[in-house]
């Protein structure tokens, strides 16, 4: 079996210089190429066309510019934010214009081990606090429209599916529409069946219209610690 190849771009030597010494000691995989810039990263997925790309946001050029020209191209590597930042925007941002993985710096090398062999696997990762927060982030969201989704859903699958958009946990929504947490269980089941996502996180991306496939319909399965109808 063939090495996975991987690109490192982060505009911190210390940063990078780490990164592709931890990766070099990864078995299956081997850095092919590094750098500092927006410019790098989309020189070097055009020119080695690597199997998987780190990115930092926070880059002279931005990560996000990055993401977006890289994707926009049509290229098959993955891309694995690292980064410092926390915010729910950058996340959905990032995941929304094509990225595949959202990490934050301070993984260790055995979870980054883990989230690269995700992304080999077509399967996406978001750090789970951070997959979390994205969803605590509804409530001060602007309302979503729902129309569309209000046409495949029955009514109280659309009041259940309002109050998980504003945050609320299981108990909460049995609380406000006198319904047994088992019985709303059943209804997320029916909800995720219905609007074509697995769990919670996905269901974030879907109310905001951000895609829950990678490129070449490589599937995303947020990785989040949480079960799917908690």
């Amino acid at each position: 079996m063939s090495e996975i190849s991987v690109a490192v771009v982060d505009d911190h030597p210390i940063v990078r210089e780490g990164l592709i010494q931890v990766i070099g000691g990864f078995g299956g995989f081997r850095v092919t190429g590094a750098g500092h810039s927006a410019a790098d990263a989309i020189d070097l997925v055009r020119r080695n066309a690597p199997d998987i790309l780190i990115l930092d946001l926070e880059i002279p050029g931005s990560g996000i510019e990055a993401i977006r020209a890289i994707t926009h191209a049509g290229s098959q590597t993955r891309i694995l934010i690292l980064t410092i930042s926390e915010r729910p925007q950058d996340v959905m941002e990032a995941m929304r214009l094509g990225a595949a993985g959202y990490v934050l710096k301070g993984i260790s090398g055995d979870e980054l081990f883990h989230v690269l062999n995700r992304l080999v696997n077509g399967i996406g990762h978001i750090t789970p606090h951070l997959a979390a927060r994205v969803l605590g982030s509804w409530g001060a969201a602007p309302a979503l429209e729902i129309e569309a989704d209000a046409s495949i859903l029955s009514k109280r699958e659309g009041e259940i599916y309002v109050l998980i958009r504003r945050g609320c946990c299981n108990k909460e929504i049995g609380r406000s529409l006198n319904l047994s947490e088992k019985t709303v269980k059943h209804y997320l089941t029916n909800i995720f069946r219905k609007l074509d996502v697995r769990n919670r996180t996905e269901l974030a991306m879907h109310a905001y219209n951000i895609p829950t496939q990678v490129t070449q319909n490589r599937m995303l399965s947020i990785n989040c610690s949480r079960n799917a109808a908690r």
